[in-house]
């Protein structure tokens, strides 16, 4: 057949030249759209198909986005029921908490570009969520160790949803969240996935190669978390060895330091066991034909590394609790300055840090302990600083890969700085913000001389 597109430019050519390049060309479209009717009537595969031709590309986006989203929610189900048993909610109580939840990944995606209107809705949805976890959803919850394990998981998974919030559309972008108009659905789809996920989530390319594998997570998190079930038990049953970590509080202070870089790995395991979840309910669904989401993948960031062998400050909270990391850094951070204005922005950061820590002994011991936890956080933010002061200091030049290159004599004290410091708050956190004791925590009696 002849196209309508080359029989109207060669009608135009002849009005404008006055010259007859054709005699004057009409086509009768009654055949063209009689064909497009009966293909229009013919049976066609995915949606049904007596649905208007408008309507089917909508329909089949909403089955694709249906894949990623039944599964994140059912991925979601293993917290929800460690958070049902331990916490004891009502299905009313956890279904409102999960509702907050959704609506801090849904504002994520507004697009709004204020970052002082981001800073409000964010500060707004962390009080509120924060608020209604501790006077509601922990409510029932008795026990320390089991509120402690509560108050840890829920606020992981609090913060890695305010993040994205403050952190607007650069921050949605790194992530692999579309903002633009064109992607609204993928944009909110993939807005809801990293809601129902009790962590960070990335969304990186199907064939990304620099991933970490699954066995070295997995390996790195059951080695972990067993080596600190077994230091523990070590300690508890053997009597010679309690009267050796007892003899001496720096005993002590590295046996619970080396047990607590160990045992805070087990707070990755909703996230770990949320990937795997994720993964093998798109592959089931995959098995039924029903589309998924074909270019990107969500990659969880595990909350907790390795923080036993931090060389600094900076590399110790790049490994610890990312997701309240990345929060204080906007909603505190940031704001003040940040390293433009480092000697205002960092101790603002820590004390407002050890503000939100109240609750926690008040959770676990009864009372919130201010004037410790001040302490505490005060400390870390002095070495903080003295940290940021030096490096700029004694500063030689930049490595090719971003690196700093400093003194060897530098880099040598400051890891010894920061390894005495962190035993300090360790000893501040333990002994007296949680008014524990080495006896009280595995279960001896302190004999006394």
């Amino acid at each position: 057949g002849i196209c309508r597109r080359p029989i109207e430019k060669i009608n135009q050519m002849t009005a404008t030249t006055g010259e007859a390049l054709l005699p004057p060309l009409t086509v009768n479209y009654k055949v063209s759209e009689e064909a497009v009717a009966r293909d229009e009537e013919q049976p066609r595969s995915g949606p049904s198909s007596n649905t208007p031709p408008g309507h089917r590309r909508a329909i089949a986006m909403s089955w694709e986005s249906f894949v990623p989203v039944a599964a994140a929610i059912v991925s979601a189900l293993p917290t929800l029921l460690l958070i049902g048993f331990l916490g004891r909610p009502s299905p009313a109580t956890l279904a409102m908490y999960l509702a907050l939840l959704l609506i801090a990944g849904r504002c994520a995606v507004l697009g709004i570009e204020s970052s002082c209107a981001r800073w409000l809705v964010g500060f707004v949805l962390l009080a509120v969520t924060s608020t209604y976890k501790s006077a509601v959803l922990l409510a029932n919850c008795d026990g320390a160790l089991a509120r402690g394990v509560l108050y840890a998981i829920t606020a992981l998974w609090e913060c890695s949803n305010i993040v994205p919030v403050l952190g607007g559309e650069d921050y949605l972008r790194r992530m692999g969240v579309e903002t633009s108009s064109e992607n609204i659905e993928s944009g909110l789809t993939r807005s809801i996935v990293s809601a129902m996920a009790p962590c960070q989530v990335k969304f990186v390319p199907l064939g990304a190669t620099n991933s970490p594998a699954v066995t070295q997570r997995a390996a790195h998190i059951v080695l972990c978390t067993a080596g600190a079930a077994g230091l523990y038990l070590l300690v508890e049953k053997i009597a010679w060895l309690q009267t050796a970590l007892s003899s001496s509080i720096l005993f002590e202070l590295e046996c619970l330091t080396f047990l607590a870089s160990m045992a805070v790995i087990a707070l990755d395991i909703p996230s770990f066991f949320w990937q795997i979840a994720y993964s093998a309910v798109t592959s089931l669904l995959a098995n039924f034909s029903i589309a998924e989401d074909e270019d990107v993948r969500p990659e969880v960031i595990l909350p907790y590394g390795w923080v036993y062998s931090s060389m600094s400050c900076r590399e110790f909270w790049s490994r610890w609790s990312r997701p309240a990391t990345a929060l204080i850094r906007r909603l505190i951070y940031h704001p003040l300055g940040g390293r433009r204005r480092w000697y205002i922005s960092t101790p603002v950061m820590f004390l407002l840090n050890a503000t939100g820590h109240f609750d926690l002994s008040l959770a676990l011991v009864g009372e919130k302990r201010e004037k410790w936890w001040m302490g505490l956080f005060g400390l870390l933010a002095a070495m903080a600083m003295l940290e940021m002061a030096g490096d700029s200091h004694v500063l030689r030049d930049i490595s090719a890969d971003g690196n700093a290159i400093l003194p060897a004599w530098y880099v040598f004290g400051r890891v010894v700085a920061t390894h005495v410091s962190l035993r300090v708050a360790l000893y501040i956190m333990v002994y007296k913000c949680l008014g524990l004791s080495f006896a009280m925590i595995f279960g001896f009696e302190q004999t006394t001389v």
